[in-house]
């Protein structure tokens, strides 16, 4: 009786581990555009600007993803399922639209956070981008390596 007692206890504390392991990963979360204001003091007003900032810029938000899944039930489907596309190789000048266009639109936000903002948190800002960035770097240049 004993040793049914003590295998029944195994069994559950392996199943009840097996779940808390299932619930702590998550995946890898979207970003928060906040965050690139930690460390600046915000007024609830400036938050909210910046959030209808961010938010405007992402007109289409959920869309490639729902796109994303419609295609893949289908694909699921269909019983002559295609193979996943191969990504579309870019020409030069497709190249330097699509970047004359990012630049285009980080502008015009960037002119709007200096609205938004005053001049010493835009400061902070930037550095905090800055910092960011050469982070972002140096991780992409040891990754490569």
């Amino acid at each position: 009786m004993k040793k049914w007692i003590t295998l029944t206890a195994l069994v559950f504390s392996f199943a009840v581990f097996a779940q808390e392991g299932k619930k702590k990963f998550q995946g890898k979360k979207h970003h928060d555009p906040m965050k690139m204001f930690e460390g600046i003091n915000l007024t609830e007003t400036q938050k909210e600007e910046v959030k209808t900032l961010f938010e405007s810029n992402r007109p289409h938000k959920g869309e490639h993803k729902r796109k994303a899944e419609t295609t893949k039930k289908h694909q699921l489907n269909s019983q002559n399922a295609k193979p996943p596309r191969k990504q579309k190789e870019w020409t030069e000048e497709e190249k330097a639209k699509f970047q004359a266009k990012m630049e285009k639109r980080r502008k015009e936000i960037d002119e709007k956070l200096q609205k938004i903002l005053t001049p010493e948190q835009y400061k902070q800002f930037k550095s905090n981008m800055e910092s960011k960035r050469k982070e972002f770097e140096a991780k992409r240049n040891t990754s490569n390596s």
